[in-house]
C-alpha cells in the first residue's frame, strides 16, 4: 500500500504545508495559534476533512480532527503542538526565524522541529489515510495544540478539561523521542515512554556567625561557611534501579560512551539519562546572615516529587536546623506508560523491517517534559515517537537555525504511517 504513494508529490504538498506554518509566528507570548489551526482547518476543508478550532482565549487556538473507528474507546491521538519557543538575536539566524525558506533542500524557521515539522507529517497522514480509503478499526484524532511551550494550560490541559474530544483515545502519539544516531553496525531510534518530573526550590539559609565577617561574597556566589550546610552532591545522586533492558543491553558495546557523546550538547539535559540529578544554583546573598539556594532536582518515574524532598533533609542534604524558608519555583510529577502494548510492539515491528541498515528501538526517559505527561494522568499510554535520520540536528531546537529536511520529513512519515495504518486497521491490535 506504501508503495502506491508518489513520495515526491508527497514532499513537495509536505515542504509547502510546513513553510506557511513557520511563517505564521506562534511564538510564546504572540498568541498565534488560532491563525495556525485555522491553517490547518483550510487545508482539510480543501480535502472534504471537517476539524474544529478550540479557542479558551483570543490567539490560545488548537485544531481538533476526528476520524472515528469500528471499535469503542481504542482511538489513536496523533499529537502535536503550534506554539514555538522564542527566536532571539536575529542576528545569529542565517535565514530569518519566520521565513521558512527553503534552501539546499531543507526548510529554514523556529519550529521546523519543534513541533511545526511533527504537525506536518500528522497532517500528511491524515490526508494519505483520506486519500487511500483506509479502514479503521480503532478511531483516530489528531490535535495540533496551542500553549505546549508554556506548560499546556491552554492547549492539552484545558481540552482535558473542558472537552471530551480525547475520551475515547486509549493511546496516543507525540513529540519527545523518534531522535537517532548511528553506531558501525546499527542505528538506534529512541521512543520516549517516560519524563522525569522535577522539582525547583529557593531555600533561605542563615549562615553561621562564627565564621568570618570581613568575607566579601562576589555576586551570584555563596558564602563560603554556607558550603558547609550541604553534603557533596555527587555522592547523593540516587542510581536508577529501572533501566530498561534495551538500554543496559547496550552499555557493554560503548553504548553509554555513543549515548552520553551524542547527548552532551542538547538543549536539555539529556546526560541525566541514567541518574536522578539534584543541581544546585547559587543566588545573590540576601545580606550578612542569609543567602539563597536554588535546588533542582529530576524525579524519575515511579518517585514522588513530595517523598524526594523530605529525603533531601533526611540525607541531610542541605541541614534543616539552617534552613529558615523554602519556597517552591516549580513542580511537575513525573510520567510514564508501560512498553509492553500493542501500539509500542507496532513501532517495534516496522523499524525492524526497515530495509538497509539494522536499527533498534530505545526506549527513553526524556528530563524535559511534554503534554504527554497531561495524558497519562488520565490513563492514556503515550509514546514520544517523531523518527528522524541520525544527519537531523536536534541540537537546534530551540536554538537558532532551526531547520530540517524535506527528505527527514518524508523519513519520518513513511515510517509513521506504517505504524500508524498497521495499528488502527489490524484485529491483532484491537484489544478485548
Amino acid at each position: 500500500m506504501i508503495a502506491d504513494i508518489d513520495w515526491e508529490d508527497t514532499k513537495q504538498e509536505m515542504t509547502h504545508y510546513l513553510k506557511q506554518l513557520i511563517r505564521i509566528d506562534t511564538s510564546v507570548g504572540r498568541h498565534g495559534e488560532t491563525m495556525a489551526a485555522h491553517y490547518i482547518q483550510a487545508v482539510l476543508k480543501s480535502n472534504e476533512l471537517s476539524a474544529t478550532v478550540r479557542e479558551p482565549i483570543p490567539g490560545k487556538g488548537s485544531l481538533i480532527y476526528h476520524k472515528p473507528g469500528e471499535v469503542l474507546n481504542q482511538s489513536l491521538l496523533l499529537l502535536s503542538h503550534l506554539d514555538v519557543a522564542p527566536a532571539k538575536d536575529l542576528s545569529d539566524w542565517r535565514h530569518l526565524p519566520f521565513s521558512g525558506d527553503d534552501a539546499a533542500g531543507e526548510i529554514w524557521g523556529r519550529g521546523a522541529i519543534d513541533c511545526k515539522g511533527l504537525v506536518v507529517v500528522w497532517l500528511m497522514l491524515v490526508l494519505l489515510i483520506q486519500r487511500k480509503k483506509i479502514p479503521l478499526k480503532r478511531g483516530l484524532v489528531f490535535a495540533a495544540t496551542a500553549d505546549e511551550e508554556s506548560g499546556g494550560k491552554w492547549g492539552v490541559e484545558w481540552l482535558l478539561k473542558h472537552t471530551d474530544d480525547f475520551q475515547e483515545c486509549r493511546y496516543a502519539l507525540n513529540e519527545g523521542g523518534g531522535f537517532s544516531f548511528r553506531q558501525k553496525t546499527r542505528d538506534l531510534y529512541t521512543c520516549q515512554y517516560a519524563e522525569k518530573g522535577h522539582l525547583i526550590l529557593d531555600y533561605r539559609i542563615r549562615s553561621d556567625n562564627s565564621y568570618d565577617h570581613h568575607f566579601k561574597p562576589q555576586q551570584g556566589q555563596i558564602y563560603p561557611k554556607d558550603s558547609n550546610l550541604i553534603n557533596p552532591m555527587l555522592k547523593a545522586l540516587l542510581r536508577i534501579h529501572n533501566i530498561p533492558t534495551a538500554l543496559g543491553s547496550l552499555l557493554p558495546y560503548g553504548g553509554k560512551v555513543a549515548l552520553l557523546k551524542r547527548f552532551s550538547n542538547l538543549p536539555l539535559d539529556y546526560n541525566t539519562l541514567l541518574n536522578n540529578v539534584i543541581e544546585l544554583e547559587p543566588l545573590l546573598p540576601l545580606d550578612g546572615s542569609y543567602s539563597v539556594i536554588r535546588v533542582h532536582m529530576y524525579v524519575l518515574p515511579g518517585e514522588s516529587i513530595s517523598e524526594l524532598q523530605q529525603r533531601i533533609f533526611k540525607q541531610r542534604l542541605i541541614l534543616p536546623e539552617f534552613v529558615t524558608d523554602m519556597k517552591v519555583v516549580s513542580s511537575v510529577e513525573p510520567s510514564s506508560s508501560p512498553i509492553d502494548t500493542p501500539l509500542y510492539r507496532s513501532i517495534v515491528s516496522t523499524m525492524n523491517r526497515q530495509q538497509g541498515r539494522t536499527t533498534e528501538l530505545l526506549p527513553f526517559i526524556t528530563p524535559g517534559v511534554t503534554d504527554s505527561r497531561h495524558l497519562r494522568a488520565k490513563g492514556i499510554i503515550s509514546y514520544g515517537f517523531f523518527p528522524t535520520p541520525p544527519e537531523t540536528d536536534i541540537r537546534l531546537i530551540h536554538r537558532a537555525n532551526e531547520r530540517i529536511s524535506a527528505d527527514a520529513l518524508v523519513f519520518a512519515l513513511q515510517r509513521l504511517y506504517k505504524v500508524v495504518t498497521q495499528f488502527l486497521s489490524s484485529d491483532h491490535f484491537i484489544l478485548p
